[in-house]
């Protein structure tokens, strides 16, 4: 009766660890799928949200981006005639100084640098605005050379300065047209800051 009496409580705990075997670990493991699960689509969900806020971002700065292409473009075509002033003006200045008759050619002097006048201004207010430093510099380079051009008499000298204001021109107005080209073409506007590296900043003290 002794042993019976031992042996017989074991048999509930047999079957109590039978039990847990039986039914605790697929409860487990389902618990520690679903939060794998869980800890999976959380990672996912970040991801996704970053990859959209780096998506939106990407989007402004491209419209940013084309607004300011936009802008430069209007600059510099807004620029464009008023550079052919500027270089019509340095042949009116260049046949004014060839004329030997003093007054006449003071007087047609005075028409050719009122007309660069008129331009200048405006000229260098566009040239600040663009993204391109070349520009401004240009236009500098442009007056400067133009009214340079005043008060030359020997034959030699007139044509020396005339020589420097229309290659001023020139200049200016192949960078000009270079830029709406590239702008056209949809280069963005850090590449004109990078093929303007090391270009002097414009001079605009003597305009």
């Amino acid at each position: 009766m002794p042993i019976e009496i031992l042996i017989a409580p074991a048999a509930p705990a047999a079957d109590s660890a039978g039990d847990l075997l039986k039914y605790g670990l697929p409860v487990g493991s389902l618990i520690a799928g679903i939060l794998l699960k869980a800890g999976v689509d959380w990672l996912a969900t970040i991801r996704n949200e970053k990859v959209a806020k780096n998506k939106e971002t990407q989007q402004h700065e491209n419209e940013r981006n084309q607004r300011i292409r936009e802008r430069e473009r209007e600059n510099l075509l807004e620029l464009q005639p008023l550079l052919t002033v500027a270089g019509n003006a340095v042949h009116e200045i260049h046949a004014a100084l060839q004329i030997k008759e003093k007054v006449a050619s003071q007087k047609a002097l005075l028409v050719a640098l009122n007309k660069l006048s008129e331009v200048q201004s405006a000229m260098v207010l566009i040239g600040s605005r663009s993204h391109t430093s070349a520009v401004l510099s240009g236009v500098s380079a442009l007056t400067q050379a133009a009214v340079a051009m005043v008060g030359k008499t020997a034959e030699p000298d007139i044509t020396e300065a005339f020589n420097a204001a229309t290659a001023a021109y020139r200049d200016v107005a192949g960078t000009v047209g270079s830029r709406i080209r590239d702008l056209e073409r949809g280069a963005p506007i850090a590449e004109f800051a990078a093929q303007d590296a090391g270009a002097k900043p414009a001079d605009t003290s003597g305009v």
